[in-house]
């Protein structure tokens, strides 16, 4: 996989770019890790808008998505703590709390409508090659550090099981989340 870059500038990283770091990055790995014969992505590739599992499968061609789930704030138990006021201030007032962003990769492939049993058969399989691919170039783009500002180690990336959605109207998807600190 070419070398990725971590995401620019200081801060907290905004979702939009984690977001468009994951995309480019699991597209990059597929261009360079899967056999010269394995088909190409579907071309349609985007960030999408929503929930993840409710993005629309409307293209014949199938689609590459990210999707933003949700973010979840916590409090951030590395800070120090401040001293004890009366009354008590609100700890989300403290910027004591940490934001992390839960994301989808979804690779959508749309089988042959009608098909006989062998085209069929040819979709199953290759939704179920894209799956172990997808899994792999999610954790490589996790391990790369390109998500995050901060060092990997310290970043805390999770990636979450890879599962199969559909068939939904001739469509079947290879679907992994992860949860990304914006640090």
């Amino acid at each position: 996989m070419s070398e990725l870059a971590r995401l620019p500038g200081v801060g907290p990283a905004s979702p939009d770019a984690v977001a468009q770091a994951l995309l480019d990055g699991v597209v990059g790995w597929f261009a360079d890790n899967t056999p010269d014969d394995y088909p190409a992505l579907p071309a349609r590739r985007y960030v999408a808008g929503g929930d993840p599992r409710a993005v629309a499968w409307d293209d014949t061609a199938g689609q590459v998505t990210v999707t933003l789930g949700r973010i979840l704030v916590g409090l951030d138990s590395t800070r120090s703590q401040q001293p004890v006021r009366v009354p008590r201030a609100s700890p989300a007032n403290s910027g004591r709390y940490t934001q992390t962003a839960s994301f989808e990769v979804q690779v959508v492939r749309c089988a042959p409508a009608l098909a006989p049993a062998d085209a069929l058969h040819a979709h199953g399989l290759l939704v179920t090659a894209d799956a172990g691919y997808l899994i792999r170039a999610v954790l490589a783009v996790a391990n790369s550090g390109a998500l995050t500002r901060a060092p990997v180690g310290e970043a805390g990336v999770t990636v979450d099981d890879l599962v199969t959605l559909g068939p939904d109207g001739g469509a079947a998807a290879a679907a992994v989340g992860l949860t990304v600190p914006l640090l």
